[in-house]
């Protein structure tokens, strides 16, 4: 199978409307193949956890579920040194690197620590903040400042570098943005069904709480695609946002109003892509770049469009035609 040569995305280009090799050769097999691999590497280190009745709880780094948020990211290598050869990862493994270029779109992966603010001074206001050991109390992570930057990095990039950074692009070539988001958004909140049986935060879940949680987590997903795209696909912008967000809503810290406040505004930004959406405002993807506009040094160009040296072979054999065209319209001297 040949590959052909990808471009060099940066912030601003359009990673919505670009088709991965995989998605214009074999359709979504591949992606279906991510899936269940995402589930199978998951799910085979959560289930003993569930036979056992093990319970994770907040500040205790045994037994632990971190392991099995690297399934993602795990299956997403599989899939793409199988089908899309090693060029693939290494734009794949590039994107976790990549900085998104402009100031507000570095601003808006880490929004949801301004989430975290604005819990924090209601509940300053209110006399209760909670104490500091509370903020690095996170499910299935040692209560250790360094192991929880580590497993807060861990678990975010092996998420986000399957679903985001392999997954959404190949579903929204052929569904579009906002269909390929929620079809993701189911997916990925399956994922988690094993969870709700190990996780001591998740086990008191009730169905309306199970419900709420759906729909926290696709408002969430609307919010990543829209940064994924908006930043040429940079993984690591993603990742930093999903990592803040679990800052914000899922440490004892976050418990009650902290984790309420940042679910509504997360959902509340969804709500606002939506609308925008439906009013022409292309906010789940960048606006297609207009005639007008400047090229991009960095830009791929239209499939349409032939390569520079095909034009300059096309506009040589004119030129050599043109002139055997006027050679042979002039008469003969006498």
């Amino acid at each position: 199978m040949t590959i052909a040569p990808p471009a060099t995305l940066t912030a601003g280009d359009d990673v919505s409307r670009a088709a991965p090799p995989a998605t214009r050769d074999r359709g979504l097999a591949p992606v279906a193949a991510f899936f269940a691999l995402a589930y199978a590497f998951s799910w085979t280190l959560w289930l003993p956890l569930v036979l056992d009745d093990d319970i994770v709880r907040r500040g205790d780094g045994w037994p632990t579920h971190i392991p099995g948020l690297l399934g993602p990211s795990l299956a997403a290598l599989v899939v793409l040194s199988r089908t899309e050869g090693r060029t693939a990862v290494r734009r794949w493994l590039a994107a976790m690197v990549r900085l998104p270029r402009e100031r507000h779109q570095q601003l808006a992966a880490i929004a949801p620590l301004g989430f975290m603010a604005v819990g924090l001074a209601l509940a300053t206001a209110l006399g209760n903040l909670p104490p500091a050991r509370d903020f690095i109390s996170f499910s299935g992570v040692a209560a250790n400042p360094a192991v929880f930057a580590l497993a807060m990095l861990v678990g975010a990039l092996g998420e986000e570098a399957g679903w985001r950074g392999y997954a959404l692009p190949r579903l929204q070539h052929g569904l579009g943005p906002l269909r390929a988001t929620l079809v993701l958004a189911l997916l990925w909140a399956l994922w988690h069904t094993p969870l709700f049986f190990v996780l001591d935060s998740y086990r008191g879940f009730g169905p309306l709480t199970a419900v709420g949680f759906l729909i926290g987590l696709t408002a969430g997903a609307l919010v990543l695609t829209s940064l994924y795209n908006h930043t040429g696909g940079s993984i690591l912008a993603v990742a930093v946002w999903h990592a803040s967000y679990n800052l914000s809503s899922a440490t004892a810290a976050a418990d009650g109003a902290m984790a309420a406040i940042a679910t509504a505004l997360v959902i509340f930004g969804a709500i606002s892509i939506l609308q925008r959406q439906r009013a022409g405002i292309p906010a789940l993807r960048p606006p297609a770049p207009r005639a007008t506009d400047p090229p991009h040094r960095f830009r791929q160009a239209p499939p349409s469009s032939p390569p520079p040296s095909a034009e300059r072979e096309t506009a040589a054999r004119s030129m050599i035609e043109g002139r055997r065209t006027d050679s042979a319209a002039v008469p003969p001297d006498a």
